[in-house]
């Protein structure tokens, strides 16, 4: 989803980590960054959870300090396991 008219999909309270997520990525690699930017309005409908989505958030900001990849293939599996 390109834009930011996937953010209203995102519950307000964890847009902001959206954007800390993404910008830590961004300067490890802009691709994978943009990834994650378009991958979170549908990760969030999947987790259909504010709270259980923040939580997710915030793991990922975490690893994200370290890793783009490792943040966003986190990102991926959450997808995975919410869709079985």
């Amino acid at each position: 989803m390109a834009g930011v008219e996937g953010l209203q999909m995102v519950p307000p309270e964890s847009r902001p980590l959206v954007f800390q997520v993404c910008l830590r990525q961004m300067t490890l690699s802009s691709a994978v960054a943009t990834e994650t930017f378009r991958s979170l309005p549908p990760l969030a409908q999947v987790v259909n959870s504010a709270w259980l989505f923040h939580s997710v958030l915030e793991i990922a900001a975490e690893i994200s300090r370290r890793s783009a990849k490792h943040s966003a293939d986190f990102l991926a599996a959450t997808r995975r396991l919410f869709n079985h």
